[in-house]
């Protein structure tokens, strides 16, 4: 009985919190785990085929520390590429492997692509944290003409895809589960006219009750 009491009292709040802080930071320390390739496929809405369009494929660097790559292979789609530029740590191409690393805060590969019905490819990534104020995080986002997202998604800065590096949420593949097109704002000249035409047509239509 006394050792089933000791036990008991062994195992009290405070020392349940202290193995899972242990155990939460062993895991944050541990540096360079690489995630199992993930096989990622994302349609995209059939009202946007052919649209020109620009793929962002952006490693941030949140820690501050030179730690984590993303890498991206065997990409397709039915869209088409055109041509392709990159910021910051960023080597090869989605021709063949692309690889992003966190080199700067900013580290982007910008791909000129006319809108397909689905995008397919193998992503690849390391999950390490520094010491620095954020995880690093990957994401994915089909961005317009102007820069701004193409399309309305459930995920945060409406990005088709999201990764956390580093942190409670690392390696964990967040897929757009809603992707819609961006509606698209009446320019200035038309709301005017609009805003315009409204007094018009309605004293226009009280004439014809008078």
């Amino acid at each position: 009985m006394r050792g089933q009491r000791k036990a008991r009292g062994g195992w009290g709040p405070l020392a349940v919190l202290a193995l899972m802080g242990i155990a939460i930071a062993q895991a944050m320390s541990a540096g360079g785990v690489a995630a199992a390739p993930v096989a990622v496929a994302i349609d995209l809405p059939a009202a946007l085929t052919g649209k020109a369009a620009k793929l962002s494929f952006l490693l941030l660097d949140g820690d501050g520390a030179i730690n984590n790559t993303v890498t991206l292979s065997g990409f397709m789609t039915n869209g088409t590429l055109g041509v392709g530029s990159a910021t910051g740590g960023v080597s090869g191409d989605l021709g063949g492997t692309l690889t992003l690393a966190d080199q700067d805060f900013f580290n982007e590969w910008l791909q000129d692509f006319a809108v397909g019905a689905s995008l397919k490819f193998t992503l690849d990534f390391t999950t390490e944290f520094g010491v620095g104020p954020a995880p690093d995080s990957f994401g994915l986002a089909l961005l317009g003409a102007n820069m701004l997202p193409l399309v309305t998604t459930d995920l945060p800065g409406d990005e088709l895809l999201h990764v956390d590096l580093g942190g409670f949420g690392a390696g964990v593949v967040q897929q757009a589960q809603r992707i819609e097109p961006t509606p698209i704002p009446l320019p200035p000249t038309v709301l005017v006219m609009l805003a315009a035409g409204l007094p018009l047509a309605f004293w226009a239509h009280q004439g014809r009750s008078r």
